[in-house]
């Protein structure tokens, strides 16, 4: 493999960080500023989204499109993204025979490896932490949880890695995480005693790890 295609597979592997920052299934978008342009700039979108809590809470159909770009750091490439030029569309999210209004946001920091693989595509993993808000009888209460997302084995499922069309400039993949735990809801200001006692019974928090599962597909452009 020529040295300039393993660049590029490089630096399309490190769009998959930004991607793993919206690791939200349903959330409000917020104002976008301009998106960066030029050569290490990028497109990326999550679709087909599935976040399932245990057996009792399941989102379907979220995404995300985010744009960002690529830098050097002392790691290597890293993707930099603005929070505000991740805008996420929204999914369905049941608990048992209920609709729950679910917002989700990213927080804190972002770890992550690529790896080329022998036949050119690229195996992917990140580590980051989201905070699920779930809006319940006029009550906000929150979940964080923290992940990693790979396009290898996590738990019992299966990703696939980034494969890159020279043709398109596209690459794809499907990101998994499944063997994460979920905490129990916390009392607080915000989320009474009597909510988050129901919430928890409802959700069956806490919950081990392999017993809650996210996948998503990705699609990756660079130089936008």
């Amino acid at each position: 493999m020529r040295v300039s295609q393993r660049i590029v597979r490089l630096m399309l592997a490190g769009t998959a960080v930004a991607a793993l920052l919206t690791t939200a299934l349903a959330a409000p978008s917020q104002a976008a500023t301009a998106c960066p342009s030029g050569l290490l700039a990028f497109q990326a979108t999550l679709s087909n989204g599935t976040f399932n809590i245990g057996k009792n809470v399941k989102t379907t159909g979220g995404g995300a499109n985010i744009c960002g770009e690529i830098t050097v750091g002392a790691g290597g490439l890293v993707p930099k993204v603005d929070p505000n030029n991740i805008s996420f569309t929204s999914g369905k999210t049941s608990a048992g025979p209920l609709s729950i209004p679910t917002d989700v946001k990213t927080v804190g920091d972002m770890t992550g490896t690529t790896t080329i693989n022998p036949d050119g595509t690229i195996s992917a993993s990140f580590t980051t932490s989201v905070v699920v808000t779930t809006k319940i009888l006029g009550q906000s209460c929150q979940i964080p949880v923290n992940l990693t997302l790979t396009t290898g084995r996590s738990g019992s499922l299966s990703g696939k890695p980034l494969s890159y069309d020279l043709a398109t400039g596209v690459s794809k993949g499907k990101l998994v995480a499944g063997d994460f735990t979920v905490p129990k809801i916390k009392t607080t200001k915000q989320c009474n005693v009597i909510v988050a006692t129901a919430s928890n019974a409802l959700i069956g928090l806490p919950l081990a790890a392999g017993k809650s599962s996210i996948s998503y597909d990705i699609a990756l452009k660079l130089g936008v």
